[in-house]
């Protein structure tokens, strides 16, 4: 098994280092692995990450990022999850409204997940994310001439992911197809990819240092038809109520996250991640904040 787990990582991370990159993808690409999917949204990457409890979980998710003191854009989402025993799968939903690059993102995304127990120490899970993906290009004004005003229409796209995981004992491998139908947006003779869609490869383990302090490691690597890049996590959880995680991207970003649950019943979080990526290769801020409830 040990072997098994260190070629995985090497495999993943190997791979990773080739990055490439095509003259399709520009600026207004959404990327296939978003870091605050990573640090507060898991489902988007991989449908099986809906959780196992029967606890009810309602998020609010707020993001910004910005150059200096301008603001590149912003995105806000409403999540929710829960699990119901009696048919061993889990449901969730996601409500995000993203502003990024020169696009308007509003996606309404359905998520399920379902799991088989093997034998005492194993299990299988498949999952899927369903809904509808609705874009625009943002509205043109020209201050010179006042009398003229660009609108763009709003498209409408299908989104579609599945997603599969083995677990044995404290061990969970992962691979999803994110964005399986794939979009693009034709605007003065030119088409702007708005939305990556690929492959996500991901391997995480656990080991307990105490009875309450456990470390999670996790690496995830993306594939795709322009470009491969890998991330490396470290996860430190106390008691289940009181997390930190940082982040490696081996596209050039680096992040943590510091969450926590207070009266058992509020969860907040904060997320900063630095970027030094895009094709002008400005450094970039992103910061986050998550603010929950869980309902038993």
């Amino acid at each position: 098994m040990k072997k098994f787990v260190f070629s995985v990582i090497f495999l993943s991370f190997g791979l990773s280092g080739l990055a490439q990159q095509n003259t399709d993808l520009s600026d207004n690409t959404y990327n296939l692995l978003q870091t605050k999917d990573v640090f507060f949204n898991r489902k988007l990457i991989n449908p099986i990450n809906l959780t196992d409890s029967n606890q009810i979980f309602i998020d609010f998710f707020y993001h910004t990022a910005t150059v200096g003191d301008i603001d590149l854009n912003e995105s806000f989402f409403i999540s929710g999850e829960t699990n119901i025993p009696a048919i061993n799968s889990s449901i969730g939903f996601n409500i995000d409204f993203t502003e990024y690059g020169s696009f308007l993102h509003h996606n309404f995304i359905a998520s399920f997940k379902h799991s088989w127990d093997i034998g005492n120490y194993s299990k299988f899970n498949i999952g899927f994310n369903s809904g509808l993906w609705r874009y625009q290009a943002k509205e043109v004004y020209y201050p010179s001439n006042p009398l003229i005003d660009v609108y763009f229409e709003p498209t409408n796209s299908p989104i579609l992911d599945i997603g599969v995981s083995y677990q044995y004992k404290k061990h969970k491998f992962g691979l999803s197809y994110i964005n399986i139908i794939d979009s693009k947006f034709k605007l003065s003779e030119s088409d702007y990819v708005l939305r990556e869609n690929g492959f996500i490869l991901n391997y995480q383990t656990k080991f307990g240092l105490t009875n309450r302090i456990t470390l999670i490691p996790e690496i995830l690597s993306c594939f795709n038809s322009t470009e491969t890049y890998g991330i490396f996590t470290m996860q430190i959880d106390y008691s289940n109520t009181i997390q930190g995680q940082i982040l490696y991207n081996t596209l050039d970003s680096y992040g943590f996250k510091f969450s926590g649950i207070f009266w058992k019943f509020i969860k907040v979080g904060y997320y900063f991640n630095y970027m030094h990526e895009g094709f002008d290769k400005i450094d970039q801020n992103y910061h986050g904040i998550n603010v929950g409830i869980i309902l038993k």
